[in-house]
């Protein structure tokens, strides 16, 4: 579909395993530590907010490119065309879902980090 584009290949690439590394680091931070309290003794939940930013752009520049591919791809013919609109609206609204609770686990984190109710929103990203 993207016409063996590599470059955009590539970087989706990266930016889809993006919030993975950033996610492993805090995980690496956390496992050395004695007690959970510790973790906001040394912060890393700026690891954390960088991977809930991380992402939502993510899931917008993957969203919005797959989109683009398929509004091209579309053949004019109604038998595909009725595929081709429900593939994008199924693209559309998984990615919406899956940024707004990137949004809700970044706020929860701004607002309240020694809840940790950011990590059950995380928990329905993975």
């Amino acid at each position: 579909m993207s016409n063996k584009n590599k470059p955009l290949t590539y970087c989706l690439t990266a930016l889809t395993f993006g919030p993975l590394v950033l996610i492993l680091a805090y995980a690496g931070v956390a496992i050395r530590l004695e007690f959970a309290i510790q973790l906001a003794d040394r912060t890393p939940t700026s690891i954390g907010k960088a991977a809930a930013i991380v992402t939502i752009v993510t899931e917008g520049i993957l969203s919005g490119t797959l989109l683009f591919l398929l509004h091209r791809r579309r053949s004019g013919y109604a038998s595909t065309e009725s595929v081709v609109k429900r593939i994008m609206v199924t693209t559309m609204s998984t990615g919406t879902i899956l940024a707004l609770l990137a949004l809700g686990m970044f706020i929860a984190q701004l607002v309240s980090p020694m809840t940790y109710l950011w990590i059950a929103l995380e928990y329905n990203l993975s």
